[in-house]
């Protein structure tokens, strides 16, 4: 898996002329961009929204990352298949979704009716720590919400970093007899917020104030009169963090743009679409589509990743 990196352009290099001048182009020939530094104090990496029933921004929050979280899970061994149908709950931080883990040993151990996403962990009974160890560690290897850090094969306890930066909630061992340890706090930063509500004509408030032909896009902290029909459709929704400014361009933070000509889309699980940017068939940037649940109307998180 990629490793995220985090390393945007400063929104503060660029003066408000050197950025709307990197966002002309003839199919957005009427962009117009308003001064919303109030809004970003810095370029984010991350942000949280709050959309209304028709896909509208209300609240959104940005956030830049500073550290991911690792977490350490230590491990005991199975006891005459005591560990069937036990499981240990991990919750990742900007979508707040809980996945599980359980133990099925030799077959026996039932799904848990908890959780966003279940995996089972395969082990025999009398398994060794170790062994439990080494299978768990396998299998959340696969998941790439989370990463397995350090430690050698047949240590009792691992190191798990979480992908998705911040101020992550400790592991819970529930029924497992295992114990979790914050070896590292994640943190991030907020670097800026804006509340929106709209009008019966669907005009956009801001402050009290009605912007008529405006629409604020959340990915690039811009109030526009571009057309909302400008960019790619993607899930039955408007992306505009994947707008496409001049066919070949991905906008990425405002400034800092990768190139590209095909786009791949596949689907990691009923609540997430992935969206690979490719040049010449090598994958040069992510979007990450969170959505809140499996009909796919609301975005609640997007993440972009440079490859």
């Amino acid at each position: 898996m990629a490793k995220k990196d985090f390393r945007n352009i400063k929104l503060t290099q660029l003066d408000s002329g050197q950025v709307i001048k990197g966002s002309f182009s003839e199919n957005q020939s009427a962009l117009k961009t308003f001064n919303t530094n109030s809004i970003l104090k810095d370029s984010y990496t991350h942000l949280v929204q709050e959309l209304d029933s028709e896909s509208r921004p209300l609240n959104i929050e940005y956030y830049q990352a500073n550290s991911p979280s690792v977490h350490t899970l230590s491990f005991r061994g199975d006891n005459n298949g005591d560990l069937a149908g036990t499981y240990f709950k991990m919750q990742t931080f900007l979508d707040k979704k809980v996945h599980i883990f359980y133990y099925v040993v030799d077959g026996n151990g039932d799904e848990p009716q908890e959780g966003d996403f279940k995996y089972a962990i395969n082990i025999a009974t009398n398994d060794p720590v170790s062994l439990v160890a080494y299978s768990t560690r396998n299998k959340i290897g696969l998941i790439p919400e989370f990463k397995i850090v350090g430690n050698n094969l047949l240590s009792n306890f691992i190191d798990i970093e979480y992908n998705q930066f911040g101020e992550t909630q400790l592991i819970d061992v529930n029924n497992t007899g295992f114990l979790a340890s914050i070896k590292q706090e994640g943190t991030s930063t907020k670097v800026g917020e804006i509340s929106l509500s709209y009008n019966e004509q669907g005009h956009t408030i801001y402050n009290g104030n009605v912007l008529k032909d405006l629409h604020y896009n959340q990915y690039s902290a811009t109030f526009e009169t571009s057309p909302m029909n400008i960019g790619v459709t993607i899930a039955d929704q408007q992306l505009t963090s994947s707008t496409v400014y001049d066919k070949q361009a991905l906008d990425v933070n405002i400034a800092d743009q990768v190139v590209w000509d095909s786009i791949e889309t596949t689907f990691p699980d009923l609540y997430t679409d992935l969206f690979t940017y490719k040049k010449d068939g090598e994958a040069v940037q992510t979007v990450r589509v969170s959505y809140a649940d499996d009909t796919k109307k609301v975005i609640i998180l997007v993440e972009k990743t440079r490859v």
